[in-house]
């Protein structure tokens, strides 16, 4: 099965607050995903699991919280057989064309444009199961470090020996940890295969902001803009800036227009 890759935009933003924008290239997976028969959920923590490690972390003297992110987790995974793909010539950049000698590999589809044929052997958007095959390789990489599986708690993870427990939903970590040296061990570990991003503040989670106070142990989960997100979404973006004091907005009243009245009709 031969499949075209897509571009799609992405936008994020750095620690300053700048926008970055950047192209990914997708697999085209809906023709893949009908014939591709094997495993392709990564499991997953629920919200009730990760709610519970919250409560947890408060209970459990000098217990704090931090998150881990995996960069390109997705892009990681060995995939068992190869698959391939198609890109036009003219989506390649110059620079990457001559560096590689592109050209010499070109050919004309039947539809008379010019793409090159690739094959892919590690994991890439839009792979229906890059991301199992992905999470597959992080447990047993974590396995071989001591981080074992609870048996009736999918995707909660504990170290045999340190007091250090995490949820895990992808590739986003949520640590429970007592002692630094033992969150710095797990970095430590997954930076030896992966880049990951740290929050020693454990200030947000699957789209949860945390707000932790140790010393009451207390901790606020809010979920900042989800609000303002909906309202311009459903309202229009002019509902932001209009304040509207009922269920909807209103039908704005036109006066000056005359009607003519139900006797006028003929």
């Amino acid at each position: 099965i031969v499949s075209y890759v897509s571009w799609a935009p992405s936008y994020k933003y750095d620690a300053e607050g700048n926008p970055l924008f950047r192209m990914r290239g997708a697999y085209g997976g809906n023709l893949l995903k009908g014939k591709y028969e094997g495993t392709t959920a990564a499991q997953t923590a629920s919200l009730m699991g990760v709610k519970t490690l919250f409560n947890s972390t408060l209970s459990t003297p000098n217990a704090k919280f931090l998150t881990l992110d995996l960069t390109d987790f997705f892009l990681t995974a060995t995939l068992p057989k190869p698959e391939y793909c198609a890109i036009p010539l003219a989506d390649i950049p110059t620079e990457i064309i001559d560096e590689y000698t592109l050209n010499t590999f070109a050919y004309n589809n039947p539809k008379g444009k010019a793409v090159v044929l690739f094959e892919v052997t590690m994991g890439m958007y839009g792979l229906p199961h890059a991301g199992y095959l992905a999470q597959e390789e992080l447990k047993k990489f974590l396995l071989t470090h001591d981080f074992i599986e609870c048996p009736h708690t999918p995707a909660c993870y504990k170290h045999k020996s340190r007091p250090i427990q995490f949820s895990l939903v992808v590739d986003d970590f949520g640590v429970q940890y007592t002692h630094e040296s033992d969150a710095q061990y797990l970095i430590d570990i997954l930076k030896t295969k992966y880049e990951l991003k740290v929050d020693w503040g454990g200030t947000k989670y699957i789209g949860l902001n945390l707000r932790w106070d140790y010393a009451a142990r207390t901790l606020a989960v809010s979920m900042d803009g989800y609000a303002m997100k909906g309202v311009k979404q459903f309202l229009g973006a002019d509902a932001v800036t209009t304040p509207t004091y009922s269920p909807a907005p209103g039908t704005r009243v036109q006066y000056g227009i005359q009607r003519p009245l139900p006797s006028d009709i003929t």
